[in-house]
């Protein structure tokens, strides 16, 4: 069982030692990073390439020839992903600015199902759960992120999920090919992680929880994402999820 890190990154050079540094310490099983560079202008390829060497770190890199957004970059990941990996490794998503502390990367694995283990398909390292925070992060973003939450726990009502924009997690790469990601993916920008989602409990995938405690003055890069864009994007989303179940609900 091979563990995938799948990181998307758009000029995220000065990140990108802690980051792969992290990682190395808290993982002790084999792994293999995979960076998504979203067409990065400042070196972002050509580091992560010197620090994976020094480091020892097996590493693939895809390079878009420009910045097409957080979605399509995930995307491209997910497509790699579902070519390469077997249905028993384990694909973890996180941020590539050093605010998603890979040390919780253990406990979300713990939480899923592997070989003949019972458990999650997919685990979201939450703020929102007990235990979770996140500190170092304006107002306006924490509001975006409680409205994305709000808008899909209130489209599926019932759901245990509490994190619905958090884009650390792991997931079984047998779920994500049950769940057709990415070929079903549209969304090209941060709405992304809600529409993955929405896959995953659309093919019956069972979702769990962990604390995370996120520290977002760590971030050393200029966040990309623009709040009020973001939350027209999260309404469109939700609204399409809506229709879609509206008329599953109609057929029935």
């Amino acid at each position: 069982m091979m563990i995938y890190f799948l990181l998307a990154a758009y000029n995220e050079a000065e990140s990108i030692e802690p980051v792969f540094a992290s990682i190395k310490r808290a993982i002790s099983r084999d792994f293999i990073i995979l960076l998504v560079d979203d067409g990065s202008n400042d070196g972002t390829s050509g580091k992560a390439s010197s620090v994976a060497r020094h480091l020892n770190i097996s590493l693939e890199i895809i390079r878009h020839p420009c910045n097409l957004g957080l979605g399509a970059a995930i995307r491209t990941g997910f497509e790699w992903i579902d070519k390469n990996a077997s249905s028993d490794d384990i694909v973890v998503t996180m941020d590539c600015d050093d605010t998603h502390p890979p040390a919780t990367v253990g406990a979300m694995i713990n939480k899923l199902g592997t070989g003949s283990r019972p458990g999650c398909d997919a685990v979201i390292a939450s703020r929102f759960v007990e235990g979770g925070r996140c500190s170092g992060v304006s107002f306006l973003r924490s509001v975006i992120s409680r409205a994305g939450s709000f808008i899909m726990s209130a489209i599926f009502r019932g759901s245990a999920v509490s994190d619905w924009t958090s884009g650390f997690r792991a997931y079984n790469a047998a779920a994500l090919k049950k769940a057709r990601v990415p070929s079903l993916m549209r969304a090209k920008g941060f709405s992304a992680q809600l529409e993955i989602l929405f896959l995953l409990l659309g093919s019956g995938a069972v979702i769990g929880e962990c604390a995370l405690q996120m520290d977002y003055s760590l971030k050393k890069s200029p966040s990309k994402m623009r709040l009020i864009p973001l939350l027209f994007e999260y309404l469109h989303v939700g609204s399409r999820f809506l229709l879609y179940k509206i008329g599953a609900s109609s057929i029935m």
